[in-house]
């Protein structure tokens, strides 16, 4: 998937940068106020709604370019993040068109 290729886990970044996941954390909440846990839920949730009003893929398919292998559970994770079902985002966006 397009997103978790990117990135990787966060286990996997904190490697890449010489840091266990602990001072991660630290250094990414000093930068960002969020945890690198959180900053990668809203970079996957601000993909999915790219994807969702740029594309025609299904759900199942940007949830997997997001690094979401559970429909349900991004399904879940996307309405948490912008108060709507993908779906229904993706209904709003396209009457505003």
């Amino acid at each position: 998937s397009q997103i978790a290729n990117a990135v990787g886990t966060i286990g996997t970044i904190a490697t890449q940068m010489g840091v266990n996941r602990t001072q991660l954390n630290r250094k990414m909440k000093a930068i960002t106020g969020m945890t690198s846990t959180s900053y990668l839920q809203e970079l996957r949730m601000s993909t999915a709604k790219l994807l969702l009003t740029t594309t025609e893929l299904s759900v199942a398919e940007v949830a997997a370019q997001c690094g979401i292998t559970d429909v349900a559970y991004f399904s879940q994770l996307f309405k948490k993040a912008t108060g709507k079902t993908p779906k229904q985002f993706r209904d709003g966006w396209t009457r505003l068109k």
